[in-house]
């Protein structure tokens, strides 16, 4: 009778401590593939655990692109286009805009007829925002004398228009008046301007005081009285 076999025995595999850190290394490798799946095989993460480093697992940002940061630069925007166009004076087609015409005026003080005694004067600032105290502090005339007992104006123009107001030196509400009445016809004469392209109009004002002469019998304030007609 032949003698029993004993069962083989297994192969033991040799522990080696290296290979044993990278199968470890391997495993923790594949658990963290399968939490991010974006991580594929084949990456820089094999690459780090032959070096013995631990894995970044970190996505990697998108590379930047300036295309439509230069998009936005060379793009012109309404706001830039809105501010040429007014710069330039055109409206929204494209058509040149008229700016606003401006009235032009000279003014010449009359110090005096008899000799003539004349000189040009010039308001600090609009004549239309003086007052009365301000308008005879500028202009050139003594009020301290007593024969002074108002102002005269006269709004002429190149195109014949001759307009002629006296006030009070001392009632504010006539110079209101006056600035109104030659507001008005100073807007007439524009519009008329305008609708005839001629261009700027151009006017003198000459401005005199009215002298109430000591040898009169009629007072300051009957010669200047307003008249009800």
């Amino acid at each position: 009778m032949p003698p029993p076999r004993l069962p083989a025995e297994r192969a033991v595999p040799a522990t080696d401590p290296d290979q044993g850190n990278q199968q470890s290394w391997s495993r923790q490798a594949a658990s963290s593939m399968s939490r991010f799946p974006s991580v594929q095989r084949g990456t820089s993460v094999f690459s780090t655990v032959e070096c013995g480093r631990a894995p970044s697992l970190r996505p990697r940002a998108p590379e930047a692109s300036m295309e439509g940061v230069i998009d936005e630069v060379t793009r012109p925007s309404v706001e830039t286009d809105d501010l040429q166009q007014m710069s330039e004076g055109r409206d929204g087609g494209g058509t040149p805009r008229k700016s606003p015409l401006e009235p032009e005026i000279w003014f010449r003080a009359i110090v005096s007829r008899k000799p003539p005694v004349e000189e040009s004067w010039k308001p600090n600032g609009k004549f239309s925002d003086k007052t009365l105290a301000e308008l005879k502090k500028e202009l050139p005339f003594n009020f301290d004398d007593g024969d002074v007992v108002g102002l005269k104006f006269t709004l002429k123009s190149h195109e014949g228009m001759r307009i002629v107001e006296t006030i009070d030196h001392n009632n504010r509400h006539d110079l209101q008046h006056l600035k109104r009445v030659f507001g008005e016809r100073i807007r007439e004469a524009m519009k008329e301007s305008i609708g005839g392209d001629r261009g700027p109009i151009t006017f003198d004002m000459e401005i005199e005081t009215v002298k109430c002469s000591r040898a009169r019998t009629i007072g300051r304030e009957e010669s200047l009285a307003p008249l009800l007609w």
